[in-house]
């Protein structure tokens, strides 16, 4: 266990509140290297998770727009 005396509830709270960032989200390229909680490398970013990424954000702008007109 890497943060011991953090519950993984708050550890999951908070890489959420950053991973649903949209400077996050717009960041997120495919092979990319992502960093591990203990920073050590992970995975690289694949085509499919480039692409589902591009799609929250097009959806949020578009969701923010339509409020603006509203």
């Amino acid at each position: 266990v890497l943060y011991p005396a953090v519950p993984r509830k708050v550890i999951r709270y908070a890489v959420g509140l950053h991973t649903n960032r949209l400077s996050y989200l717009r960041s997120i390229r495919p092979g990319y290297s992502r960093y591990a909680m203990d920073m050590n490398p992970g995975p690289s970013v694949t085509e499919e998770e480039a692409a589902a990424a591009k799609n929250i954000v097009i959806s949020r702008k578009a969701k923010l727009q339509s409020a603006d007109i509203d």
